[in-house]
């Protein structure tokens, strides 16, 4: 809409919104690494009762695998 009515203040404004965003999914990430710890890579396990709580992953979460490569590149350290 900020394109439509053009308005360049409100565009950055939006854009900023969206790297803080961004970032802030990277912190929620980090955190979820230190305490529970990250999905694994590759075949889920059988469905049933395991030793290891099952982790979220990705898609499950709803986040899209590009998103999530953009906050890790914007949440890295400088």
């Amino acid at each position: 809409m900020a394109r439509q009515a053009k308005n360049k203040e409100l565009e950055a404004d939006a854009a900023e919104i969206r790297m803080r965003a961004t970032r802030r999914l990277d912190q929620m990430r980090q955190g979820q690494k230190e305490t529970i710890g990250l999905a694994k890579a590759g075949r889920p396990p059988k469905i049933g009762v395991s030793e290891t709580p099952i982790i979220p992953t990705l898609a499950e979460a709803g986040i899209d695998k590009n998103l999530a490569k953009e906050s890790r590149r914007l949440g890295a350290p400088v």
